[in-house]
């Protein structure tokens, strides 16, 4: 399952201007969310998203793949942290 947050033009879900979304083979499906990190946080909200993919609401809102405008996952992130595959590379890289 691919989740992402997209950018919707303004009037599709009131006042919001993001939303998560969740892949599907029509394009993303528009969750009832404001980011991924929303969507995470709530109780049920990776449950809702697999329902949406088996059995879609007829007022599903779909944004095609070519039309998807796509925002930072987690707009209201408490902590960031990265991980890098190749730091042992990068580090060893240094020495020279």
């Amino acid at each position: 399952m691919r989740l992402s947050t997209l950018r919707l033009p303004s009037g599709t879900t009131g006042d919001r201007t993001t939303a998560a979304a969740v892949l599907s083979r029509e394009g993303w499906m528009v969750l009832p969310h404001a980011d991924v990190g929303e969507l995470l946080r709530s109780r049920d909200g990776l449950q809702q998203a697999r329902q949406e993919l088996e059995w879609p609401s007829p007022r599903a809102q779909v944004v095609p793949l070519e039309q998807s405008d796509h925002a930072p996952v987690v707009t209201t992130a408490r902590k960031i942290v990265c991980c890098g595959h190749n730091y042992r590379a990068q580090d060893v890289g240094s020495w020279r």
